[in-house]
Formats: structure tokens, C-alpha cells, sequence
């Protein structure tokens, strides 16, 4: 990110609540077909592994 700063306004309490939105793809397809979305990540969102996308 070239201005680090731009990203704050989504580290708030409030905004923590959005890792809700990481489970919507999941739910959306088990819904319709009954079967647990499998799915990795790439890329721990959580450890900021992907060092390269923040730059």
C-alpha cells in the first residue's frame, strides 16, 4: 500500500467485525449444494504474509 496510513480507518474495533465477510463465498456455495466449500487461502490474512500485496 503505498500509504500505510489509508488503511487505519479499517483496524478500528467496528471494522473487526468484517472478517464476517471471509465466510460469505463459503456459505454461498454450500448453500445451494449441500457440500462444505473447501478452499485455502494463499495467503494468511492474519500473519500479513503476503508481504509483496502491501507494498
Amino acid at each position: 500500500m503505498a500509504k500505510p496510513a489509508g488503511f487505519s480507518p479499517y483496524t478500528t474495533d467496528e471494522a473487526t467485525e468484517a472478517e464476517d465477510l471471509l465466510e460469505v463465498a463459503a456459505i454461498a456455495c454450500e448453500a445451494p449444494t449441500g457440500e462444505e466449500w473447501e478452499h485455502v487461502e494463499p495467503h494468511d490474512y492474519e500473519t500479513g504474509s503476503n508481504e509483496e500485496g502491501w507494498q
